[in-house]
């Protein structure tokens, strides 16, 4: 079959740089154990288990989760004189016997790589005076019957004879970094003469460098003789963390997406499962140790499934949490090193709409506080150094501002008699402009397309339009739909009013409209071409829709309470999903404006054909994105208005033999974008269901 597409040089709207971007929530463990690089679970006693449902949940202290007996020794929990108030739980530890000490699990167990430099740090209180500590990695002998055992204490101590970094703070201990053969020994230095009934904490660091690959280990802190010490907020970085923050595999995945913005926290962790379990943002941008640890709101997700007429109270996830290692400060950091725009969104004042019934009446003096967190953050992204909050962005170690230009005003949210959420939203718009008028504000549709939400949601915003064209910058639409619905409504925004921008939030194909915990398969090619085919939609509608994401963004393997996700991993490696390349090829190989298609792409369409055009004014490239959803091979020329045959110069596909076919750890390239270079071709042959973008 042979098809033939006219390339007009008629501009039909400008390509917003930041058009496709990124939507962050720390959801399916994306955070801690994601993202944030810290390899270490409830390193600082705090975690909670989360249970419950809609009005009643509630959490219970879980302070040694992940953390167990080593030896003949006992663990007490205990408050009396924190390293930090705002997180006052630590480790009474008493060693009954010479090498006996406590081991944390680390969500899968530790991972090191061979020739990987790995940074430790912990406090501690040496109540008893002793010399020094070991710390190690233990990996589990399977012949063993006990860890605790003195043959598996002896056994599955794994160390490295080989390297020779010293530690910091270490007083020149002999054997420090040799952590995977041979247990390296920290010295803790006590003055005696500074020693008295307070015992202050002491942070101490170390680091090792692998001499081989290691998975599914523990960390092992074992004390050289009985006696009492007290520890708090341990941590193992490795040393290669982008700015020390961020997992270097998957912040390179972020980076080739070149992102025009990011969209952070959240997501319904913005909202929280109650007003208290929301996410404070102030709370984020204290020191590391004053960071109060939170319970993730998913961790309770599913709760609402009932069996025998109740619900099931609480999940796989209930230790789900939040130490807020990536915190507002990191997510604007990230958003300068990926050179996208900030898109903070802010709570108004109620919980989850799905989940709770808990809110703030709008008239309320506490409902004033939420506005003035908007207020303070704007200063903290943009304000002066000599102001209270651009003080506390310097002291941080970003001086400059972060140009703060795009605010959500709430997430996913609608009016209901007993929300008003349109009021509420008035009353953030008024306070916000009144001091910053350029902020671009981002409105709610609610949590979908279809129903009375929102269409209520449209009517409100249009009707202040009219008054006030600052009113808001654009409106946050949200889709989880079958491939199906995609294919179907490539002009879904083809008829909308050119006045009022589009921001497409969270959007996904989920196969026959399923969404499951933990199931990668979900990221199918047919998925993505779903994707691929609904954006030629949105590209053409420019001019309406300024931003777009995919949601939701990543899932760690057997932690995940969400899927599709667009970037799957595990404790050793990452992997982009179908749906990732449809993205890449959207953000990076898109021009500035895009070329009126004289609606060709209507009868194309009726071939399951999709495709649409845009131009680099600069460089004069072409990047057709074209989806064939059909089972044939077409044989595809590209025109000018003379009808002359276009010269192709590159081509860019993603397809395989199934539809069906998904990435894995074990197969993380088995449906990628193929780049080919074509010698200045007039024609060239789309495979059958196939995503292309042809470069002319």
């Amino acid at each position: 079959m042979k098809k033939t597409i006219k390339i007009y040089e008629d501009v039909k709207a400008d390509i917003s740089p930041e058009m496709t971007g990124l939507f962050f929530e720390d959801i399916n463990y994306a955070a801690d154990g994601g993202l944030y690089a810290e390899m270490l679970e409830n390193r600082h006693f705090e975690f909670y288990k989360a249970s419950g449902h809609m009005s009643d949940f509630y959490i219970e202290h879980d302070n040694l989760y992940a953390w167990e007996k080593y030896g003949d020794c006992e663990m007490k929990i205990v408050m009396a004189s924190p390293v930090a108030s705002e997180n006052p739980h630590y480790l009474r530890f008493k060693a009954k016997q010479a090498g006996a000490g406590f081991t944390n699990k680390a969500y899968d167990g530790i991972c090191v790589k061979k020739s990987h430099k790995y940074n430790i740090s912990f406090y501690c209180r040496n109540l008893s005076r002793f010399d020094n500590l070991t710390i190690s990695l233990l990996t589990e002998n399977k012949n063993s019957e006990s860890l605790n055992s003195e043959n598996s204490i002896k056994n599955n101590i794994e160390n490295n004879n080989n390297n020779t970094d010293s530690c910091n703070d270490c007083n020149g201990c002999n054997d420090c970094n040799n952590i995977v053969e041979k247990p390296f020994s920290i010295t803790v230095s006590l003055d005696k003469s500074d020693y008295n009934e307070l015992c202050p904490w002491v942070l101490y660091k170390c680091s090792f460098i692998a001499n081989r690959d290691i998975r599914h280990a523990k960390l092992l802190v074992t004390l050289p003789f009985p006696g009492i010490a007290e520890f708090d907020f341990f941590s193992m970085l490795p040393d290669d963390a982008v700015a020390g923050i961020f997992r270097r595999d998957l912040f390179e995945l972020l980076n080739d997406l070149k992102p025009g913005f990011i969209r952070f926290p959240g997501g319904c962790i913005v909202e929280g499962a109650t007003l208290e379990n929301r996410y404070k943002f102030k709370d984020t941008l204290k020191p590391l140790t004053n960071r109060k640890n939170n319970w993730n709101r998913w961790a309770v997700h599913g709760n609402d499934v009932w069996t025998d007429g109740k619900p099931k109270n609480h999940s796989i996830y209930d230790h789900y949490n939040q130490t807020y290692g990536i915190g507002f400060y990191e997510f604007f950091l990230l958003c300068d090193l990926l050179k996208a725009k900030p898109l903070p969104v802010l709570n108004v004042g109620l919980a989850c709409q799905y989940q709770s019934y808990e809110l703030v009446e709008p008239e309320s003096e506490e409902f004033d506080s939420f506005i003035q967190d908007a207020l303070d953050l704007i200063e903290f992204a943009n304000g002066p150094t000599n102001s209270k909050w651009g003080k506390v962005r310097k002291d941080l170690g970003h001086e400059a501002p972060f140009n703060l230009e795009l605010l959500g005003i709430g997430n996913e949210q609608w009016e209901t008699d007993k929300t008003k959420f349109f009021d509420r939203y008035s009353r953030f718009e008024m306070a916000i402009h009144a001091k910053y008028p350029d902020i671009k504000l981002i409105g709610s549709a609610g949590p979908d397309t279809t129903s009375d939400k929102y269409e209520a949601s449209w009517n409100y915003i249009r009707k202040n339009f009219e008054t006030n064209k600052n009113f808001a910058y654009a409106v946050d639409e949200h889709y989880y739909v079958p491939p199906k619905w995609l294919f179907e409504h490539n002009d879904f925004y083809d008829n909308y009013d050119r006045n009022i921008k589009v921001f497409a939030g969270e959007y996904a194909a989920h196969p026959a409209g399923s969404m499951s915990f933990n199931n990668p398969k979900l990221n199918t090619l047919e998925g993505a071409l779903a994707e691929a085919a609904f954006l030629t939609g949105v590209e053409r509608n420019a001019d309406v829709v300024v931003l777009s994401s995919y949601a939701p963004l990543f899932a760690r393997l057997n932690f995940a309470q969400w899927s599709p996700d667009m970037i799957w991993f595990d404790d050793e490696k990452a992997y982009g999903t179908p749906s990732y390349y449809v993205q890449c090829a959207y953000s990076n190989l898109t021009g500035n404006v895009v070329l009126d298609t004289k609606k060709q792409h209507e009868e194309l369409i009726k071939s399951k054909i999709y495709y649409n055009p845009s131009k680099d004014e600069k460089t004069g490239t072409i990047y057709v994105k074209l989806v064939n959803a059909g089972s044939e091979t077409i044989d595809f020329t590209f025109n000018d208005t003379n009808d002359n045959a276009l010269a192709i110069s590159d081509i860019y596909t993603l397809t395989h033999d199934s539809v069906d076919a998904h990435n894995s750890i074990e197969n993380p390239d088995k449906v990628f974008l193929e780049h080919t270079k074509i010698s200045n071709s007039k024609s060239i042959k789309i495979s059958p269901f196939s995503f292309n973008v042809i470069v002319i």
